[in-house]
Formats: C-alpha cells, sequence, structure tokens
C-alpha cells in the first residue's frame, strides 16, 4: 500500500511509531492529536448543537491491522475455501463484473444521473455517479488479472478512470457538494487500488481534500466535543459514523499508519459513538441499554436510525415521560463501528471491540 507522506503533511502527521511487531507504546501527552482548537467555531456552526464529554486519550498500544489487500486471492490456498467452493466464488465475482459491464454509462461511470439526499440536509439531493463509478472501478481492478474477459476489462476500467479523473477540479477537489466526503473516501480506495504510480498526483488531492473535511482543531473543535475526529457530509455536515467509516476504509486503503492523528481522532469520535457506559460519558448512552453496538452519529447529542424506526424518535425524543434518553444500537452502524475499531489500531482484547464484536454476535 502507498504511504501518502505529502499528504499526511499537516501539523500531527508524520513516520509511523510502530515497532517491528506493530505495535506502538502510548505517548502519555499528545498535543498534535488532542491539543485545544487552532481556530475559532465555523461562524455557520451554532455552539449550543455541539456537546462537550471527558477528554480522549490514546490507547494503550496500537496494532498493526491487517494490511489492505488490493487482489482478490488466486488460489482456494489464499482462503479459507475448499477449491470447488472458490470457483463458485470466482463465477460469481465474474457475472458481477458482466452486469458492470453492461450498466456502464455512455461516459464511462456508473448512475450517471443518479442522484442522493444526505441525512441532515434532505432539500440537497447530490449526484453520485463519481463515488459509485470509483466503487466500480475498484472492483475491477481488485479482479484483475484473472478476469475471464481481461481486455473488456481493461477498457471498462479505462473509462472509468477517465470518469473520475474528470471531476477532478483546479483545487484538487473531486467534490465540493454536500457528498464530498463519500466522494473522496471511494475516490481514494478505487486510485489506491490501481496500484499506479503515474496516478500518485490525483491520490495525493483525493486524499488531502477527504482529511481537510475531518473535524479537528483546525475547525474550532476540540478534543472534549462530540463532533471531534468524525467526517461528514461535505465541509460543513455534522459527522456521523457512516462517513467516518468511509474515511478510515480509505486510509486504511492507502496504508496510513493507525497511529497517525487523524486516525487517533477518528478513533475519539467513534468510541463515543458506542452504547458502552464505561468509555462513553455522553448522557444518551449512561442512560443507555450498555449492549456495545454503536448509533449513527454521537453529535448534536446523538441520532440513531433505530430509534426512529422504534418510533422512539431519531434523537430519542420520543420516550415514554419521565425516560432518560437513550438512543438505540443497530447492525450496519456497529459493523461499521467494530470495523472502524481495528483499523484504528485496537487489539481484539480491547473492551470496546470484545463489546462490539458480542453485540454482532448475539444479533
Amino acid at each position: 500500500a502507498l504511504l501518502l507522506a505529502g499528504a499526511l503533511a499537516a501539523p500531527g502527521g508524520g513516520a509511523s511509531g510502530l515497532d517491528d511487531e506493530g505495535t506502538a507504546a502510548k505517548a502519555t501527552t499528545d498535543t498534535s492529536t488532542f491539543g485545544e482548537a487552532t481556530a475559532p467555531l465555523d461562524p455557520r456552526i451554532a455552539p449550543d448543537r455541539i456537546s462537550e464529554l471527558e477528554s480522549p486519550s490514546l490507547p494503550a498500544s496500537i496494532r498493526q491491522p491487517l494490511p489492505a489487500r488490493h487482489r482478490i486471492a488466486t488460489s482456494a490456498l489464499e482462503v479459507p475455501m475448499t477449491p470447488a467452493r472458490y470457483e463458485e466464488a470466482r463465477a460469481a465475482i465474474g457475472r458481477g463484473l458482466a452486469y458492470l459491464r453492461s450498466a456502464q454509462g455512455p461516459r464511462g461511470g456508473w448512475m450517471e444521473t443518479t442522484e442522493s439526499t444526505p441525512t441532515d440536509h434532505p432539500e440537497q439531493r447530490t449526484p453520485v455517479s463519481v463515488a459509485v463509478t470509483a466503487l466500480g472501478l475498484k472492483a475491477f481492478a481488485q479482479a484483475a488479472p484473472e478476469s475471464a474477459d481481461e481486455s473488456e476489462d481493461d477498457a471498462a476500467i479505462d473509462r472509468a478512470i477517465a470518469f473520475v479523473l474528470a471531476a477532478r477540479g483546479e483545487d484538487g477537489c473531486f467534490e465540493s457538494g454536500a457528498l464530498a466526503s463519500y466522494v473522496h473516501s471511494c475516490v481514494v480506495s478505487g486510485l489506491v487500488a490501481l496500484q499506479d504510480r503515474r496516478l500518485q498526483g490525483q491520490l495525493d488531492d483525493a486524499l488531502r481534500s477527504l482529511l481537510a473535511m475531518q473535524w479537528d482543531q483546525t475547525k474550532g473543535i476540540s478534543p472534549r466535543q462530540d463532533w471531534f475526529g468524525g467526517a461528514g457530509y461535505g465541509s460543513r455536515g455534522r459527522p456521523d459514523l457512516s462517513n467516518t467509516q468511509f474515511m478510515l476504509d480509505a486510509l486504511h486503503d492507502a496504508g496510513i499508519s493507525p497511529d497517525e492523528p487523524p486516525v487517533q481522532r477518528a478513533l475519539a469520535f467513534v468510541a463515543r459513538t458506542q452504547n458502552r457506559k464505561a468509555s462513553n460519558s455522553a448522557t444518551w448512552a449512561q442512560a443507555g441499554s450498555d449492549d456495545g453496538g454503536f448509533v449513527y452519529t454521537p453529535a448534536n447529542g446523538g441520532e440513531s436510525m433505530a430509534s426512529e424506526y422504534a418510533g422512539e424518535g431519531r434523537y430519542g425524543e420520543r420516550l415514554p415521560e419521565g425516560a432518560a434518553r437513550s438512543l438505540r444500537s443497530y447492525g450496519s452502524m456497529t459493523y461499521a463501528g467494530f470495523k472502524s475499531l481495528l483499523y484504528a489500531g485496537l487489539t481484539a482484547d480491547d473492551p470496546r471491540v470484545r463489546a462490539a464484536f458480542d453485540w454482532i454476535r448475539r444479533h
């Protein structure tokens, strides 16, 4: 994987502090990661929307997660499958790629005319084609060179690359609208999967743009505040676990070490999304089920789509009178949280990881 040191040249970036076994000792004081805000809060954000919690701290140790694999296994020996099952899986992948070839648009993209709606700005419908095309590009890149239609795949890849790169503006951004965080996460993952040094400049731009969307001290956010470390819709939307997990996916794909400040800041946000009293001081978590699962976001006092589905309100505002406000955990966000904890360098025996795994196992 590519370590994009240039894109991490912001304050706090630097070389990995991991030892030969992939573990870094905890730094008791890390002002670059959890220092105070260095800029005033964006005036478009109401300060009363942001809650203050206990200050985050670095993990006792950071474990290098399994590296990203940019090519799928070429034999059953590489994966826990029988040879017959492996061939079935390869055939299924082949059918998927065949569908993608047939659905590729005239300009080389997928879903070229489709729009999506951000959860916090339903009026801002935004095109999704660049992000989806980057994911399609990643699928073809990961399957190479084993595809039965390699020449056709090459043509599909070339057209998809052209579509994605055409979205890059003079400032290096690939999208500036409400879905900018999702778009840049997907672009980073798609370009990394190609493993093509000729695209290094475009990859650097995508990664730099993605990191600029993280809520941190440079945006006037203190580590004590519940927006800290997360990513949201674009550069102004409140952060949520869905956008943040896509960001961590992209950083993992790009080979960014978990001890880098952006990853540890994201970990602080992810941990505040967990329904776990011992590690989350938010009022909704302290009043909650303590089940180890995850909600949609801790920002703005917390939100959960599962609470909304259960009739309790997205913010827990429809709970019976007199009941302490709590939020429900649910599956997609718990998997996102579990995966993000590992990508951020927590070990399998960390209590937060165990609690998330146990929630998944129970459900």
